[in-house]
């Protein structure tokens, strides 16, 4: 019986421990929002066409620093494991299309899903009608 009691008593110590990190962990990502996304958000809205050219110059930095960091890195690999320049050439060059194929395969993946969801509630649309207008 001792034994039950202990056992319930760690339990509930844990599941205490559990509740107050997530508290504090809730309250912590309300102070830091506020401190954080407020600003931002008033200079978006105050200052929007300097705001959208801030976007979108950081959003294309990180795309060709992600894409020349990629490049390097790979071509460095390559000729460190002792490829010729040309076959690193013909890798890299071939790289592109491959990504190309995932991300259009991505895309029809995305749209059948969408279609089909639109389908889904275009029908329950409609029998929420029939039922409505009985």
């Amino acid at each position: 019986m001792k034994d039950k009691i202990k056992l319930l008593l760690s339990k509930n110590s844990s599941l205490f421990d559990i509740s107050f990190f997530i508290i504090i962990s809730a309250f912590v990502s309300i102070l830091i929002m506020d401190i954080i996304v407020m600003p931002i958000t008033v200079f978006a809205v105050e200052k929007t066409v300097l705001f959208n050219t801030i976007l979108k110059n950081t959003a294309i930095a990180t795309i060709l620093i992600m894409l020349i960091w990629t490049i390097a890195n790979k071509s460095l690999q390559m000729k460190r494991a002792g490829h010729s320049v040309l076959k690193i050439l013909a890798a890299l060059s071939i790289k592109p299309f491959k990504f190309l194929g995932i991300v259009f395969s991505f895309i029809t993946i995305v749209g059948l899903i969408i279609f089909i969801l639109y389908l889904f509630f275009s029908i329950n649309n409609l029998f929420l009608y029939k039922i409505m207008s009985n």
